[in-house]
């Protein structure tokens, strides 16, 4: 090591935290006795083998731990990062009724930015480093059950959870 170069001082972790969100998400897809639910368990129950070094984490048990920190006033608005960061903003909204209302933003490595809520849907592209507000778009409820962005291009779909598929194009600017 060079002598004009500190060490790296943060120390080395000694445990793992996996947070388990698989479990339930094949359960619900697959059925909880599926074979894919069966390798899902085993495969959670391979990467927690070593106890001591890491640890399996729940989503019930994260709520659980938060709630128990004590009463909270509603916040205005919660930013879900992605379809997990909203479902974990909706099961604490749930339990303690913190979140009345809840963004989903997805960020893609082109810059289109996603932000939305039940009925409506918001798009930013980042530029010269700048976020730009492209438009805001109305949306039929019950809103889309996943956003996907379309990489190298300016469009996006909406996917709806009875099978219906909808291509939005974002102007350029």
């Amino acid at each position: 090591m060079r002598a004009d170069v500190a060490a790296y001082a943060q120390p080395t972790p000694r445990r793992l935290y996996v947070h388990d969100d698989l479990s339930d998400h094949v359960a619900r897809r697959c059925g909880a006795g599926s074979p894919a639910a069966l390798l899902a368990r085993d495969l959670l129950a391979a990467v927690a083998r070593e106890a001591e070094r890491v640890r399996l984490l729940t989503l019930g048990e994260q709520v659980e731990r938060v709630v128990a920190q004590g009463a909270h006033a509603p916040f205005a608005i919660a930013i879900g990062v992605g379809s997990a960061g909203r479902r974990v903003a909706e099961t604490l909204h749930e339990r303690a009724g913190w979140f009345p209302r809840i963004r989903r933003v997805g960020l893609t490595r082109e810059g289109l930015l996603l932000a939305a809520a039940e009925d409506e849907l918001e798009c930013y592209t980042t530029s010269e480093s700048r976020l730009v507000h492209h438009g805001r778009f109305r949306l039929p409820k019950p809103g889309p059950a996943a956003l996907l962005t379309m990489r190298g291009t300016n469009c996006f779909a909406l996917i709806y959870a009875d099978g219906r598929l909808v291509i939005c194009e974002t102007p350029r600017r």
